[in-house]
């Protein structure tokens, strides 16, 4: 089976690594590099894809009650 090869950008991270001028973005509540930053209503960071769990309201419930 033949397989696809990788974007020429992912190629090029995996030979030379990161650009000079990369920096990460840190999650501005913990401080970890991240991919998701999560938001409320008034646009206040909450958290993002590494501290903050998503669960599923029906478990929330059974664990939690109902408020």
């Amino acid at each position: 089976m033949e397989q696809i090869p990788d974007a020429p950008w992912i190629r090029e991270a995996e030979t030379y690594g990161y650009p000079p001028d990369y920096s990460p973005i840190l999650c501005p509540e913990c401080g970890e590099e991240c991919d998701v930053i999560y938001m409320d209503d008034n646009n206040n960071a909450l958290g993002c894809d590494q501290c903050i769990r998503a669960v599923d309201a029906d478990t929330w419930r059974q664990n939690y009650g109902e408020i």
